[in-house]
């Protein structure tokens, strides 16, 4: 799913002698260099909130207004006043106006409703007064975004075998080349910032790749030959993953099938569940295309041509 798709379709490209049945949902585009598909992933989100989010939220009678260009603004004002008075967790630890911006680039991932729940959290606790809503908030911060985050981090860890951000860094730096002149770099990262001023998360894979010691090996159109047909999922409208990089997967994968979750927005198409009855995990968009994956991978048989699915 997502970011194994990646490193899926390049295993099934190394190794087609061992594929079998290969489901792929929403595909990172293997034509397009990790650079670029990181920086339009930055603009598709902040359209996102934009012009879906900010615009539900203006709905539902909040202290953040009721337009969306009141919500924006509001949010805009909290990532200010973030950056201005940083909310002090536990010991050393603060939530800053960078720890906001991955909570609005994850509208789409989550539910609007989990998400807009933690910024009204985050818009009391700034107020630092000693009213019980502000209080209970402050401590609502503790526990949502400072042990919450431990927890996952350690027992995903644990669940995975080890942290998956060396593989991820290793498979990005390696699979284009990527500029090593800092001044570009930077200059990159500003325009980026500026246009993606609520969900811009910072320098990441461009800072790493930047000082990475190996040259960029991609031959993205090649050796696709010997791959055997696969089954590729994906949300029409996923601002994450957009769909082209399935529909470009589909044809350079010979005989592959293309699910598609019309109308959708949210990112990643088939449920996840934790093991061990955990909490967590991702309901899935469509139980149609749930359902071609489940005959897929119990028969064998890609259905007989490409299929689209309706959303739950």
């Amino acid at each position: 799913m997502s970011q194994g798709t990646a490193l899926g379709r390049e295993l099934a490209r190394t190794f087609p002698e061992h594929v079998d049945r290969w489901v792929l949902d929403s595909v990172v585009d293997p034509l397009r260099s990790p650079n670029e598909v990181l920086q339009e992933r930055y603009q598709a989100r902040q359209q996102a909130v934009e012009t879906a989010f900010a615009p539900w939220v203006a709905t539902r009678g909040t202290v953040f207004g009721d337009s969306a260009e009141r919500v924006l603004a509001s949010m805009t004002k909290l990532r200010d006043d973030l950056a201005a008075r940083p909310i002090r967790l536990l010991g050393e630890r603060t939530f800053t106006s960078n720890d906001l911006n991955p909570i609005l680039f994850g509208v789409g991932n989550a539910a609007n409703e989990a998400v807009l729940s933690k910024l009204l959290t985050i818009h009391a606790a700034v107020s630092g007064d000693s009213s019980p809503a502000s209080v209970q908030a402050a401590i609502l911060m503790i526990s949502q975004f400072q042990l919450s985050p431990l927890i996952d981090r350690e027992l995903g860890a644990v669940l995975s075998g080890g942290p998956r951000q060396g593989w991820w860094t290793a498979y990005n730096c390696n699979a284009a080349e990527w500029s090593h002149d800092t001044d570009v770099v930077l200059a990159e990262q500003r325009r980026a910032a500026e246009q993606a001023p609520l969900t811009y998360l910072g320098m990441g894979f461009p800072a790493a790749c930047a000082y990475w010691p190996f040259p960029g090996q991609a031959d993205s159109r090649s050796g696709w030959g010997e791959v055997p047909g696969m089954l590729l999922i994906t949300n029409e409208d996923d601002a994450v993953t957009p769909a082209g990089g399935a529909h470009t997967l589909r044809g350079l994968v010979a005989g592959s099938r293309l699910v598609t979750v019309e109308g959708k927005a949210a990112h990643l198409v088939l449920p996840q569940r934790m093991p061990l009855g955990l909490p967590g995990g991702v309901p899935g968009t469509s139980s149609c295309a749930t359902d071609i994956a489940v005959r897929y991978l119990t028969t064998g048989e890609l259905p007989p041509k490409d299929h689209i699915c309706k959303p739950d």
